[in-house]
Formats: structure tokens, C-alpha cells, sequence
């Protein structure tokens, strides 16, 4: 077993171990930018068995997925997986979420 996947499987039973005791909930933020161990971690947790939601969040390229993305997203379908399409945020909002972090 070579290094990447031992940390890769290591990762995956540290959250499924956390997930025992309560749900819990990770976001992956500019998922355009993954590398394939990243995504080989999601997958893995994207799998079932374990209280986990998964919130990935990727950039669209006029309104589509890159094809590469897409492909990934296609392999982890799952029973427990919905997908939503979120439009982008006004300035207004993008000004009020930065005063909740600021308190």
C-alpha cells in the first residue's frame, strides 16, 4: 500500500469514526481545484455506512459542470446524495455573510 493511500484511508476512518458519535457535516470548498487523492477521499466517504454529509462546492463554466468534475460527481451517485444548483450570491449577501464572521 503506497504512502497517499494509507493516508487516504486513514482520513477516512478518522471521520467515520467521529461520525459514531454524532453526524457530521464537511465542505469541500472549490472542488475545481482537487487533486486525485482528494477526490479518491471523497469518494470514499461519499460510500455510506457512516453519518457523514458531504457539501462540495464547485465553480460552473457558463452554467455547466467541467466535464471533469461532472465524471467524478457521476461516480459517487448514491441513494443518500442531492444534488442542488445554487446561483451565485448578490453583493448584499456576500456583505452580510462577512458581518456574521466578523462577530
Amino acid at each position: 500500500m503506497s504512502r497517499v493511500q494509507a493516508l487516504c484511508d486513514l482520513i477516512v476512518l478518522i471521520f467515520r469514526r467521529c461520525s459514531e458519535r454524532q453526524p457530521i457535516v464537511i465542505t469541500v470548498d472549490d472542488c475545481h481545484w482537487l487533486d486525485a487523492s482528494s477526490w479518491a477521499v471523497i469518494h470514499a466517504l461519499s460510500a455510506g455506512g457512516a453519518r457523514i454529509m458531504l457539501v462540495l462546492v464547485t465553480r460552473t463554466m457558463n452554467g455547466v459542470l467541467p466535464d471533469r468534475i461532472d465524471s467524478k460527481l457521476r461516480n459517487m451517485q448514491s441513494p443518500c446524495m442531492l444534488w442542488l444548483r445554487l446561483e451565485g450570491l448578490t453583493s448584499d449577501d456576500i456583505i452580510k455573510a462577512g458581518g456574521v464572521l466578523r462577530r
